[in-house]
């Protein structure tokens, strides 16, 4: 998916927080150069439904969502 404006930065700092937090799990491979992988948790695969459920409001609601946001840029 497209990051738009997303400092490249904020990715790191949220997959850090997450793997604080408990959902993710870090794993760094020896090599060169050195490989960083993130998987789920249980805790992580626990939240997949709300996830899901959020995603499907998401796309129910982007085009009124999209449209309110123009309306208040016009405005």
């Amino acid at each position: 998916r497209a990051a738009g404006d997303v400092n490249p930065t904020t990715p790191a700092q949220r997959l850090v927080r997450l793997e604080q937090n408990g959902p993710a799990k870090k794993t760094v491979q020896s090599g060169m150069p050195p490989r960083t992988i993130y998987e789920l948790t249980q805790a992580g695969v626990a939240l997949r439904p709300v996830l899901d459920a959020i995603e499907a409001w998401i796309r129910c609601h982007q085009i009124e969502m999209a449209n309110l946001r123009e309306d208040r840029r016009s405005a």
